[in-house]
């Protein structure tokens, strides 16, 4: 029994370590085309730009951040899975976007496909590490809280956040456009059909 425990275990973390590569190919994917990515992107790129770092470094500390508000409101909370996305989701965007995959496309059609692809990449990713249930990252963690103090539905909690953030990523220099109008209508359903999908493969129990 304690065998079959620590085989779902490593199964988890492999799950969650591929589901941070995914995300972060997918994160690095958005900021390079330059047409708007999600809400939280939006806002790391504009506090990165805002202090001139790096969009890696920009996660690594506004999680950080959260991550301090998350021990002193619920530590329950916090789990392998959190604190290695602290770790790991910055560095691995700050490699691939210098690997110099793409440049932003000239032409609005192709930006707009490859806004799509990245979309699907990345709503993967974040599947993957949801299917794992290893922990949430702080800014979902941090929303979670939120929701349990307030009983308020998570949808609407969901909702003010992505507008505060697209607000004020925008005001501080993030690329909100067409992307992030297409991530409001694709991440939420993307999400749902993957994290389904994977519950059919029944990799964990």
């Amino acid at each position: 029994m304690l065998e079959l425990k620590k085989i779902n275990l490593f199964i988890r973390i492999i799950l969650l370590l591929l589901g941070f590569i995914f995300l972060g190919f997918g994160a690095a994917l958005l900021s390079e085309i330059g047409i708007g990515g999600d809400a939280v992107l939006v806002f790391e790129q504009g506090f990165a730009r805002s202090l001139n770092i790096s969009l890696g470094e920009s996660v690594i500390i506004l999680s950080l951040i959260l991550l301090i508000l998350m021990f002193f409101l619920d530590r329950k909370m916090i789990n392998i899975g959190t604190v290695a996305g602290i770790l790991l989701i910055g560095p691995i965007i700050n490699f691939f976007i210098g690997l110099d995959i793409i440049n932003k496309p000239s032409n609005l059609i192709i930006a707009i496909i490859l806004n799509i692809c990245a979309c699907i990449i990345t709503t993967f990713g974040i599947a993957l590490y949801l299917y794992a249930k290893v922990g949430y990252t702080p800014f979902e963690g941090i929303l979670l809280i939120i929701k349990d103090r307030t009983k308020i539905s998570f949808r609407y909690i969901k909702i003010v956040n992505d507008a505060l953030l697209f607000i004020i990523g925008w005001l501080l220099g993030g690329d909100f456009g067409v992307g992030s109008i297409i991530t409001i209508f694709l991440f939420g359903p993307l999400i749902d059909f993957f994290v389904q999908l994977f519950k059919k493969t029944k990799l964990v129990t």
